[in-house]
Parts: C-alpha cells; structure tokens; sequence
C-alpha cells in the first residue's frame, strides 16, 4: 500500500514527537519542580553549557539507580514554572546542582560534580 505525502508526513510527526518525549524522560526530567516533597539532587543545565554536556553521563548513570532523587531542569529555554525556580534559587550560571529534603533546598550549591560525591550525598538525603 502507498501512503499519500500527508500521511507519510504525519509519520515523520509522529515518530519525531515520540523521540523527542523519550530525550524529555532521559534528560528534561522536571519531577522535583512538580514534586513538593522531592528529596534529592536537582541539576539546572543548558544545551550549550559544555560543562553541562560534559556532566550528561554522571546523570544519565545517577538517573538510573536514584530515578526518583535525581531531577534534570534544562534551562536552555525555559517556561515560566522554570524561570520561577530559577530566579527562587537564584540560578544564575550552569550547572548548578542544589540538594533538596523533603522539598526544602538544604545548603549552598554542590561544587563537587564527582559521581561518588553525588550519589554518597543522595545516600544522605534518603536514609
């Protein structure tokens, strides 16, 4: 069967929406902004922040054992509920990582990016 030029592009649509939800999951992750009771780490990042980009992998391997204590806000383009939180923390360069318990931000920003570092303070946190 053929498919005319408009379903083929409602195809294209369809599969570039499905992707783009599954790169929101890995790394646009937003539970913690939703979540008033998130205890966890809480990563504000941009797309053209290289320090971001070179962080990627400790989230990506954090996400996958703490997925409930680790949250992602890109701020490369943000909404209001974004902008909101970002001028409540006072984020103002990138990445900043802030610790939360029980939806309260606890301290200053973590400066050590290091994954042992991470995942002992989200050990911390969840105890």
């Amino acid at each position: 069967m053929k498919l005319s030029t408009t379903h083929r592009r409602l195809l294209v649509l369809a599969a570039i929406v499905l992707l783009c939800g599954i790169a929101a999951q890995l790394f646009g992750r937003r539970e913690g902004l939703e979540n008033p009771k998130f205890t966890g780490i809480m990563f504000f990042t941009t797309d053209t922040c290289g320090h971001c980009q070179a962080l990627k992998p400790t989230i990506t391997r954090l996400q996958s054992s703490y997925s409930e204590n680790v949250t992602v806000v890109d701020c490369t383009k943000p909404d209001d509920a974004v902008r909101e939180t970002m001028k409540e923390y006072n984020i103002n360069r990138f990445p900043t990582i802030l610790k939360f318990d029980d939806g309260q931000r606890v301290g200053s920003p973590i400066e050590d990016r290091d994954y042992a570092n991470l995942e002992k303070i989200i050990k911390e946190l969840t105890q």
